[in-house]
């Protein structure tokens, strides 16, 4: 971690290890909603939560609000 005074805790080395296997892997949508559950998505680097990160995928954004309803 290049800024480790960014990190927001409690976050522990497997939020960053979720996080950077998803960037190397290719963000791919399908892996994102194996590894993922809701809470994930609030993980905190950098000032940007997973949420907002992938706000511009909309296939991930999609699959987020039916991650949620499933929840419901």
């Amino acid at each position: 971690m290049e800024k480790p005074a960014c990190l927001f805790y409690p976050l522990n080395r497997i939020d960053l290890i979720l996080w950077l296997n998803m960037v190397e892997q290719g963000e791919s949508s399908d892996l994102i909603m194996k590894s993922c559950s809701v809470e994930n998505f609030n993980i905190v680097v950098d000032g940007v939560t997973l949420l907002h990160y992938f706000a511009d995928n909309a296939d991930i954004i999609e699959n987020i609000q039916l991650m949620y309803n499933a929840e419901k």
